[in-house]
């Protein structure tokens, strides 16, 4: 008989791993091209490879770390070609839920995106890398949803995991999200409680655009150090 409560252990030890990877990422304690080191993990977690694995087989699936022909994990690699391309999408998502949330004609701004917009200011200002890029994930998430339509949220966050990874393996120690961006998810969301179509869409634009200058910014001040 299978014993359901060793399943719930093994997911549970899965989903740990999978978020202190995640908290990795954002701490700047990984880099970007760098090849995931199974072994450590399991030493380093005091664990056997199989949730060490399914762990990094879901960051694969969610856009976080990729695979090789061979069955290695790597963190993304990027270049500024992929960057603006990859920008490009999430941009098209973004400002295209915009436009599907003014559309609808209802208030699209509820409790949860207010609250993720404060803890993402909260935590930006007592220095939490962690908390305040989750929280700065879930409220772009959030948005997208607002637009109802479950394909655009399902691809979107794909693309945001890959935006974010990239980002972070590309800053030189631990950051937090910064003033500016939190500035920017204020405009944003004020625009979205007055359904405001332009004012929203100009708040995305500039946001994201800010977004990809900082990742390619950080990459050439990588090449020139290497």
């Amino acid at each position: 008989k299978y014993d359901m409560n060793t399943f719930r252990l093994k997911r549970n030890l899965d989903e740990a791993v999978y978020e202190q990877i995640l908290s990795s990422i954002f701490e700047g304690k990984y880099h970007s091209g760098e090849q995931v080191q199974i072994e450590r993990l399991c030493v380093q977690y005091e664990i056997s490879r199989t949730p060490v694995i399914q762990a990094l087989k879901r960051l694969a699936t969610d856009g976080i770390v990729e695979t090789s022909p061979t069955g290695k994990f790597f963190f993304p690699a990027a270049d500024e070609r992929r960057v603006r391309d990859m920008m490009e999408m999430r941009l098209f998502f973004e400002v295209g839920a915009a436009n599907l949330i003014c559309d609808i004609g209802e208030p699209a701004m509820d409790y949860r995106i207010a609250e993720c917009e404060e803890e993402c200011s909260r935590s930006q200002e007592s220095g939490d890398s962690y908390r305040s890029s989750m929280a700065d994930m879930k409220l772009h998430r959030m948005i997208v949803a607002c637009a109802r339509n479950s394909y655009m949220t399902e691809l979107y966050s794909r693309v945001q995991n890959n935006c974010v990874t990239l980002n972070y393996l590309n800053l030189k120690g631990v950051a937090v999200v910064s003033q500016e961006a939190v500035d920017h998810h204020r405009m944003i969301c004020d625009a979205l409680r007055r359904l405001d179509r332009a004012a929203l869409v100009s708040a995305i634009t500039t946001h994201v655009r800010y977004v990809e200058e900082q990742i390619i910014r950080n990459i050439r001040e990588n090449e020139q150090s290497t």
